[in-house]
């Protein structure tokens, strides 16, 4: 007898029993959970047992295809993590940095109208000095309104490329120039060194990695800008499809924008913090510091920057315009009017020295607007807590806090 298990098939030496044919072999096949005798085997229609088959097979080349798909995810997420690790160094270019910080994420406490952030991030570039990159200039190229519109959407439509400035976005779309491509033409090769960056403005072309297919992409794109962001080498191929038209830009000239709005906005934030009273007396190298981890934060008339009874992780700057200060009394609803704060004042270090929650609002009270200069938690505490002036204005406004409460004690509201 033989017993068979889908394509598996066992054999017994069973003796035939005294009804059974001599010349007859019992076969019975387990397929699906389903027992088939030799008898019955005659009644089974080959056309079902072809579609089991089919089906089997069909079911192989599924699973076949999707670890074909996981494997090229793997390929392309080690691809991306290779990237990722040539962008962002194990070490860090200020020391006030680690891996952990987040401090872009609590610029404004929950409920506070979020600001609008001017300051680039991740942007790689060769150091030069200020006054090199002052004296280097590039020819601009004449466009009409609907390219220039149409390179800047690119622009901030481009995860790598969306917090550039509004001025670094102006010198490049000014500095780009047209290119042309005829269909089938290689425009970005893997592996080599890039030295430009393009954005579409007509037709289409298709990326590509070890020659597999990626995808397509259409006007109003950006491509080849890692490898000028960050000193890469080019992660993909990008052929034209058809015959296109580009708007380019130098690695040179690129990185000298962003060089020099860097060191510029540096300088301007030095020489800033040195005409406010508690900073004045700091090194040049304390205060080179402190402008590289400023963020500049911009709200309107009436915004609160900071609320009272808020967590807060962030010290505060005026750089433009003037605040005003409320506190809402104990007990009572009314919110008393303290003092207005101007250009060089400076506003929620309680929250970072004990305080964790804010002990007033502060609200934006200038009709052009009110602009600030932020450092986060880990940076003040490194940089900034220990200062004579700043410990002192904590200490004295305790004391004046609790002048108030005491004096306010025994007021009720049948009083007034």
């Amino acid at each position: 007898m033989r017993v068979c298990f889908d394509s598996l098939c066992f054999a017994s030496d069973r003796l035939p029993d005294d009804g059974d044919d001599e010349n007859h072999s019992e076969v019975i096949v387990v397929t699906n959970g389903k027992v088939i005798t030799s008898q019955d085997m005659t009644n089974v229609n080959v056309q079902e047992l072809q579609t089991l088959v089919a089906a089997k097979d069909a079911r192989i080349r599924e699973l076949e295809n999707q670890l074909r798909q996981r494997d090229e995810e793997i390929v392309d997420l080690r691809s991306h993590l290779d990237m990722f690790q040539s962008v962002f160094p194990y070490h860090m270019a200020s020391p006030t940095h680690n891996h952990n910080n987040n401090h872009l994420n609590n610029v404004v406490d929950n409920g506070i109208a979020r600001p609008r952030k001017q300051r680039a991030q991740g942007i790689s570039a060769e150091p030069q000095s200020i006054h090199e990159l002052s004296q280097q200039k590039f020819p601009t190229f004449p466009k009409n309104d609907r390219s220039r519109e149409l390179i800047k959407a690119a622009i901030l439509d481009n995860d790598f490329m969306k917090n550039l400035e509004t001025t670094q976005i102006r010198e490049i779309v000014d500095c780009m120039y047209p290119v042309e491509y005829a269909a089938g033409s290689l425009i970005i090769k893997e592996a080599d060194v890039g030295s430009i960056v393009y954005v579409m403005e007509e037709g289409r072309v298709e990326v590509s990695r070890e020659n597999k297919y990626l995808s397509t992409l259409a006007p109003g794109k950006v491509f080849g800008e890692l490898a000028i962001l960050y000193n890469c080498k080019r992660t993909a191929t990008i052929k034209a499809a058809t015959d296109c038209k580009l708007w380019a830009i130098e690695r040179q000239c690129f990185q000298t924008i962003m060089m020099r709005t860097g060191l510029i906005r540096q300088a301007e934030y030095t020489d800033f913090l040195k005409s406010v009273p508690i900073f004045k007396n700091l090194p040049e190298e304390t205060l080179i510091k402190i402008s590289d981890v400023l963020e500049e934060a911009f709200y309107n008339e009436g915004d609160y920057i900071v609320r009272q009874g808020a967590r807060g992780d962030t010290f505060f700057i005026i750089s433009k315009g003037k605040v005003k200060v409320t506190m809402k009394q104990p007990n009572t609803p009314e919110v008393k009017f303290i003092r207005q704060l101007n250009k060089g004042d400076f506003f929620g270090e309680k929250a970072l020295q004990g305080d964790d929650l804010r002990t007033a609002n502060i609200i934006a009270d200038d009709p052009e607007g009110v602009t600030c200069l932020v450092i986060d938690r880990e940076t003040f505490n490194q940089l900034i807590s220990s200062l004579d002036e700043i410990r002192t204005t904590y200490k004295d406004e305790q004391i004046e806090r609790r002048r108030i409460n005491e004096e306010f004690r025994e007021l009720r509201l049948s009083d007034l």
